[in-house]
């Protein structure tokens, strides 16, 4: 029996999949480096989450997940240790009592803008090897990828 062919690329390093990856995976390896190094007592993960409470507060450990891109197990253990810390509390729906809604408790977000501080800096050191034209090409370029992805259905075979 004959093995299937597989068109191979060139360079796989080169393919825009793997290149949307090392990208993400640098910028992430970069901040966390420099948030320990700031005594910062968050993960990225931690961190991700408080900035998605902060911008949408009561979301549950489910809609959490779904934004950060974890298992709803992953996030059931995140959540768990901000609240442990007392960095978020957790709420009962009032229309759903089997539903805890995610709040970040207000005295507790100096960490989370130290964090974000250090995320911006990085992300800035990154876009100074662009012009500011090409800055802006660039967001508009990534909308666009989003947005083309988000029209991909999840099932070949149903609409989006």
């Amino acid at each position: 029996m004959r093995k299937p062919q597989i068109a191979l690329v060139a360079d796989p390093q080169e393919h825009e999949g793997y290149l949307i990856k090392e990208l993400y995976h640098l910028l992430r390896a970069r901040i966390e480096a420099r948030m320990r190094t700031a005594g910062i007592p968050l993960s990225f993960p931690h961190a991700q989450v408080l900035h998605e409470l902060t911008h949408e507060p009561g979301l549950s450990s489910a809609q959490l997940a779904r934004r950060c891109g974890v298992t709803p197990q992953t996030m059931i253990g995140l959540v768990a240790a901000l609240e442990q810390q007392a960095i978020i509390e957790r709420r009962v729906h009032p229309e759903n009592a089997r539903v805890m809604q995610c709040y970040v408790r207000t005295d507790r977000l100096e960490n989370l803008e130290r964090a974000r501080s250090i995320a911006d800096g990085v992300i800035e050191q990154m876009l100074a090897a662009l012009p500011s034209a090409e800055r802006d090409r660039f967001k508009a370029t990534l909308r666009r990828c989003i947005g083309a992805v988000e029209q991909i259905p999840i099932d070949p075979g149903s609409p989006v």
